[in-house]
């Protein structure tokens, strides 16, 4: 389930034709900011939590779920296991992505569980994430 190489996006563009809107979670701000950066290049309507309680504050307030999520697996606070958990309170069907430097510390049946779409190395390459975003959602509306 854990993915390290992908193929380059070769959808560019798209995500702002089809105004997909994207949560991008991470406690870390670099890594944050450069891929949530890379995703509006792209063409994501992104907005970016610095953790699941955050995250989940915002849903909690009425704000309306987004085409996918993308969260980081270990974060002070709920991780992303735990933070998919509590999304699936509200939709069953947004495509969560979790990105892990710690792959091997993810319990991947519990991920899958919980309704975890994809869990991707944070060694990938920032260029493929758009990529990954849009399978998921494809596969999501099939």
């Amino acid at each position: 389930m854990v993915e390290d190489s992908l193929p380059r996006a070769t959808h560019f563009g798209e995500a702002q034709d089809r105004g997909y809107r994207l949560f991008a979670v991470d406690d870390d701000e670099f890594v944050r900011t450069s891929l949530a950066r890379r995703l509006r290049k792209e063409g994501f309507n992104v907005r970016e939590f610095d953790s699941g309680e955050a995250m989940i504050a915002y849903i909690d307030q009425g704000a309306i779920l987004p085409e996918a999520i993308i969260l980081d697996y270990k974060m002070t606070g709920l991780n992303g296991v735990e933070t998919t958990k509590l999304i699936r309170q509200w939709s069953s069907s947004v495509p969560v992505i979790l990105l892990t430097a710690y792959p091997g510390a993810i319990d991947q049946d519990e991920a899958q569980r919980e309704g975890v779409s994809r869990i991707l190395a944070k060694t990938i390459d920032l260029e493929c994430v758009p990529e990954v975003i849009y399978q998921a959602i494809q596969e999501q509306r099939l």
